[in-house]
């Protein structure tokens, strides 16, 4: 089965570059760059942030994977606007793969990609 991915970037080739690297690390399909003329203004998108580096997933703390960030702190002021989206669909099996790499690349996740 696959899941559908939404992410956002600050500039088109930021998604180019990340698009590549999915194709050649990640079994992904539908994969679409796009503009969105209203930004994130209605979007609920979240950084991506570092698990606690565990084994086990089970818990987010301790997840070796990428996870939304909440809290104060996450969010720059300064980041500047991402009107750039990449949505494609994943296989489940390499769901955090594909996290990761969006986290390497600043993206950030509609927070639906996690329910």
């Amino acid at each position: 089965m696959f899941k559908k991915l939404e992410a956002y970037f600050k500039s088109e080739n930021d998604a180019e570059a990340v698009r590549a690297k999915l194709n050649n690390k990640v079994n992904v399909r539908n994969v679409m760059i796009d503009q969105v003329s209203d930004g994130l203004a209605n979007k609920f998108v979240v950084p991506l942030v570092a698990g606690g580096g565990g084994t086990s997933a089970t818990m987010p703390g301790n997840s070796p994977y990428p996870i939304p960030s909440s809290g104060e702190g996450f969010f720059k002021e300064d980041e500047g606007e991402r009107k750039t989206v990449l949505e494609c669909e994943v296989s489940e099996e390499d769901f955090n793969e594909a996290l990761v790499i969006l986290q390497e690349n600043d993206a950030h996740v509609n927070k639906n990609s996690f329910e």
